[in-house]
């Protein structure tokens, strides 16, 4: 991408993207229920692609028996699938058989905290605060994808083909062509506008 102004070329700025095809991957949600003494916490799901909803098919859906812990505190535990990239999640987490339960946590689509809090809203539903940023989530090691990506050395040509800079490392087209008179060059096999 460059600028035109007054006849003239500048601005030279290089991208690269890539465009990958969706690939399903699985969120963790975590529910802590330490601030409202529950002992026993049920779950109804449902949203998204439709392959989220409970396996019971009444309220007060389905009990929660996996557990961790982390931060000194029990976590329950649900883990998901997100089969497309709006798919989404929402949930009501309940206690005593229904009779006491969280507003509608909604659209959770990656690994997520949840803590169950003593207030209620104005139905008498427990409230929810997201705690995601104070856990750390599953991702240990972040990937770039370009990180596999090997840099040739950089080599200028003209457009007819003669070699103007050769370079032993990888250098950017910006510093590649620096000096040179205006013109078009090729960096790299792409013609570059100088």
């Amino acid at each position: 991408m460059a600028l035109i102004e007054g006849g003239r070329v500048w601005g030279l700025t290089e991208r690269q993207y890539s465009i990958k095809s969706f690939k399903p991957y699985q969120i963790t949600v975590n529910v802590n229920i330490d601030q409202v003494g529950w002992t026993e916490m049920n779950v109804w799901s449902w949203g998204g692609d439709g392959s989220h909803a409970t396996t019971a098919t009444a309220w007060p859906g389905d009990k929660m028996t996996t557990t961790q812990e982390l931060g000194g505190k029990q976590w329950y535990t649900l883990t998901y699938t997100m089969n497309t990239n709006d798919d989404y999640v929402n949930f009501v987490f309940n206690a005593n058989d229904g009779k006491d339960q969280t507003e509608n946590v909604q659209n959770v689509n990656q690994t997520s905290f949840f803590e169950i809090t003593a207030a209620k809203d104005e139905n008498g539903h427990r409230k929810v605060q997201n705690v995601t940023s104070q856990y750390v989530s599953a991702i240990s090691t972040p990937v770039c994808d370009n990180a596999a990506t090997t840099l040739h050395p950089t080599l200028v040509t003209s457009l007819d083909g003669r070699t103007i800079r050769r370079f032993t490392t990888h250098v950017p087209a910006t510093n590649a062509t620096q000096g040179l008179p205006h013109g078009i060059y090729i960096v790299d096999g792409k013609k570059i506008a100088k």
